[in-house]
This record gives structure tokens, sequence and C-alpha cells, in this order.
């Protein structure tokens, strides 16, 4: 799943009475990830999306 699928499916199942554990636990994803994901709003969301998807690697130099 892409991340910007998981904030959405995190905040349906919340909306849906999971609890905070169960939610990570069924995307499989850890609690702390969880919690970074609840911190930021749909807009700064879409932001850090964006951003982590033109960042430059390592080892794009040997491409």
């Amino acid at each position: 799943m892409e991340k910007w699928e998981v904030y959405i499916k995190i905040q349906q199942l919340l909306e849906q009475g999971f609890s905070k554990t169960k939610t990570a636990d069924k995307l499989g994803i850890s609690r702390g990830t969880l919690y970074n994901y609840l911190e930021k709003s749909p807009e700064e969301m879409a932001l850090w999306v964006a951003s982590t998807q033109h960042r430059k690697k390592k080892l794009d130099i040997h491409k």
C-alpha cells in the first residue's frame, strides 16, 4: 500500500472504532508510524508524500 492509501485507511479504521493498536496491526505498520501519520493534516500529508517521490538516492548516479 502507498503512503497516502495507508493514511486514508488509518482515518477510516479509527472512525469505525478500531483502537490505534488494532489499526496498526491490521495495516501491518508500527504504532510509531501510525502516530506519525496521525500528527499530519491532510495538507501536510500530501506535501510529505510529494516530497518523498522526488528524493535523490545515493545510487542514482550509477543508473
